[in-house]
């Protein structure tokens, strides 16, 4: 069951380890495109070896059969740093985690039922995610658009080597979720645009926020969570 932590005082967090938090929208399946931010960090200080962890932000259908469900209705959204590549490298000068140098970053994911399916986006190079030993976590996103009746393009937005230095505060995630346009936008200073990819045969209704992260340990904590619909 997920936790709520308080490791900086004042300053709450949503804990996950070994589960999935999720929580249906209040558009509910109306929308085109939509985007999930949230400013996160890792609850660890060792490297994560390559291809154990999963960390999956997206949409499902209904609250009740969702990612973690060998029933899974349909779930569709970005699952970071899987399969190939290397190691999640810890930087214990500067408490972040390098995602991924030598293997692809995000991958688009879909689930119906038991079966995954994961497409690389193929960016073959390093992004980043704060520990929590950092003052401020970083921020991701994922952001879907509705192709068909059972299709969505999902693209996945993440730190690279610069943007990983900002300490971006609450204000920096809601003001970054208003740039559609990402690049030259506010939003370039906290995160850079991966690849797209198409998630497809899934149903037609995406109604509930999902995000799952596999390993009881580390942890990963979640200080703000943000959903936008563009139209």
């Amino acid at each position: 069951m997920a936790s709520i932590v308080e490791n900086i005082s004042g300053d709450k967090a949503l804990q996950l380890g070994g589960e999935e938090f999720v929580r249906p929208l209040s558009c509910g399946n109306d929308w085109n495109k939509i985007r999930i931010g949230m400013r996160l960090a890792i609850n660890g200080t060792s490297n994560l070896p390559a291809g154990a962890q999963r960390l999956a932000v997206g949409l499902c259908s209904g609250n009740q059969f969702t990612y973690q469900s060998s029933s899974c209705v349909s779930w569709a959204g970005i699952s970071w740093g899987i399969n190939g590549g290397g190691a999640w490298t810890y930087d214990g000068v500067n408490n972040w985690y390098g995602l991924y140098a030598g293997g692809s970053v995000s991958y688009v994911t879909a689930k119906v039922g038991a079966t995954v399916t994961d497409t690389s986006t193929g960016n073959n190079s390093t992004r980043y995610i704060s520990g929590t030993a950092r003052s401020a976590p970083s921020i991701i996103m994922t952001e879907l658009v509705r192709t068909s009746a059972s299709s969505y393009t999902v693209r996945g937005l993440i730190a690279d080597g610069g943007d990983i230095a900002q300490q971006p505060r609450f204000y920096d995630l809601v003001r970054s979720m208003e740039d559609e346009v990402v690049t030259g936008g506010y939003a370039d200073t906290f995160v850079n645009i991966l690849g797209t990819a198409l998630a497809s045969g899934l149903g037609s209704s995406l109604d509930t926020l999902s995000i799952y992260w596999n390993k009881l340990t580390p942890t990963i904590e979640i200080n703000d969570i943000c959903i936008l619909r563009f139209y």
